[in-house]
């Protein structure tokens, strides 16, 4: 899957009917850092909203950085 030419991903952490999480490196720098996407090309407004009551929560959280 390619998502952009910025990410290489690594591998595919989990999958439903709405998402999927990936985990993957950045190219620039190395970074590790997981990326949730939708499944559709044409998501709901419903599923729309959602996806963004997620991101505004897990930007709250504090994360720890995982172990290289």
């Amino acid at each position: 899957m390619r998502l952009s030419y910025d990410y290489d991903i690594v591998e595919m952490l989990c999958s439903s009917a709405r998402s999927l999480v990936l985990r993957a490196t950045a190219r620039q720098d190395g970074t590790a850092l997981i990326i949730k996407v939708l499944n559709k090309d044409f998501p709901s407004f419903h599923e729309i909203a959602q996806f963004k009551r997620e991101y505004a929560i897990a930007r709250r959280c504090e994360h720890a950085r995982p172990p290289a």
